[in-house]
């Protein structure tokens, strides 16, 4: 092996190394108390009555921002495994459906953060 594909190697499997990272800040928080799902899953039922598919401590009212700061990192773990997907040597076929997966994932992260940052100063207090 020559000592440019041995570096060639060495940085393909940082790549992936990292690949790995950023999907694990997605999928870690999603895993544990499933935040999005829980935001998508109320959405779609469409009552008025406010349903959770998964109940945690992140849906409470006094966790708001704690919940904030994890979606936010959710939202950053998925666009960064999209950039390093697309930088990874995989085959085309795999980065195709990687990216459509992450991408779906940052966008319902994106925008269940707009809700809980646009909802943060509502008082809710009957």
């Amino acid at each position: 092996m020559t000592k440019i594909s041995a570096s060639v190697e060495l940085r393909r499997g940082k790549q992936k190394i990292w690949m790995w990272v950023f999907i694990a800040m997605f999928a870690l928080p999603e895993i544990l108390w499933s935040p999005v799902v829980n935001f998508v899953y109320a959405f779609l039922r469409g009552d008025n009555a406010s349903v959770i598919l998964r109940n945690n401590f992140l849906v409470q009212p006094d966790y708001r921002k704690l919940a904030i700061f994890i979606i936010f990192l959710q939202c950053l773990g998925s666009l960064l495994s999209l950039i390093s997907i697309y930088k990874t040597s995989i085959k085309l076929v795999y980065k195709i459906l990687l990216s459509i997966l992450f991408f779906i994932f940052f966008v319902l992260s994106l925008g269940v953060l707009y809700i809980l940052v646009a909802t943060v100063n509502i008082n809710l207090v009957m």
